[in-house]
């Protein structure tokens, strides 16, 4: 029960916090960003397929760049308020383990990671069916194959416990921002979730991506 009270807390703070507006605003820069490559292309290659390329940009741009940075604001916005407040040492002298509190904020920041990567996949159906009725040289392209979009959005969001972890325990220790976007910087740069989520996302690579494509999506 005091697991189930501190999540209702935790989830009442978040009115206070820009979280759960970032959840919806960073898929929607990816979808837009591929959105628009997409529209504003000349021309298709003959071997372009919309359902392999348009899932692979998306998640591609999400789990390297974008996932880790909505990460990062979660968790430094979760804690924000205990540090801004003071609040620390009232919270870890309630009658709760203090465990609970820690496991608490992990569990609501992959809460919010996985309503934007499900929110990233509805976003991705959108923008293909748009680019199919748009764009008439692609209205062919097939049905929406929403059971593999979804198993590898999956795999992607699996991907990134590791993260979650290591930005709350970051988020939780240090108050300075600066000291936690370094971190996110540090874990972004070796590419560690990147890696993993790539290999989440290479079953739908099964033909070149064109050259009108983002330069980076190339490489998966």
């Amino acid at each position: 029960m005091s697991m189930l009270r501190v999540l209702h807390a935790e989830l009442l703070k978040l009115k206070r916090t820009l979280a759960f507006r970032m959840v919806f605003v960073m898929p929607l820069l990816v979808a837009l960003l591929q959105f628009f490559a997409l529209w504003r292309s000349r021309k298709f290659g003959a071997d372009f397929k919309l359902w392999e390329t348009l899932p692979t940009n998306m998640l591609g741009i999400w789990a390297v760049f974008m996932m880790p940075l909505l990460i990062t604001l979660e968790t430094a916005l979760l804690n924000g308020i205990e540090h801004g407040d003071r609040q620390w040492k009232h919270i870890l002298a309630l009658p709760i383990p203090r465990h609970t509190v820690y496991l608490a904020k992990f569990v609501v920041a992959q809460a919010l990671n996985a309503a934007s990567t499900l929110f990233l996949c509805v976003l991705t159906v959108l923008a293909g069916l748009a680019i199919m009725q748009l764009r008439p040289e692609l209205a062919g392209s097939g049905p929406v194959p929403y059971g593999r979009l979804a198993r590898h959005a999956a795999l992607v969001w699996l991907a990134a416990w590791l993260i979650v972890a290591i930005h709350t325990w970051v988020s939780v220790r240090w108050q300075t921002e600066r000291r936690v976007c370094n971190a996110a910087v540090t874990v972004s740069g070796r590419g560690r979730a990147g890696s993993w989520a790539r290999t989440a996302s290479k079953p739908f690579q099964k033909t070149r991506i064109s050259s009108m494509t983002i330069p980076f999506a190339s490489g998966w």
